[in-house]
């Protein structure tokens, strides 16, 4: 048999009420399960303007490039 100096010291750990108490504050897992389904909402959403505003601004700088071989062809057939 151990005596109690050899034993080691738990009143450091915890109890069965911190357990209860810290188990209430804790997300259940339907409420994790609705935190990842948001996510994902608003990870789509975000992709869907990214691509959105890439796709107006390829379109914008075609625009631009062929505004330039316009004036650079003008050019060259109107100055002698």
């Amino acid at each position: 048999m151990q005596s109690a100096a050899r034993m080691p010291d738990i009143s450091e750990l915890a109890t069965k009420s911190d357990l209860n108490e810290l188990a209430g504050q804790m997300a259940t897992k339907s409420e994790v399960a609705a935190l990842r389904l948001e996510i994902k909402g608003d990870i789509a959403a975000l992709e869907t303007r990214f691509s959105e505003k890439l796709r107006i601004q390829g379109w914008a700088l075609m625009g631009g490039m062929a505004m330039l071989i316009t004036i650079y062809t003008a050019l060259i057939k109107l100055l002698p």
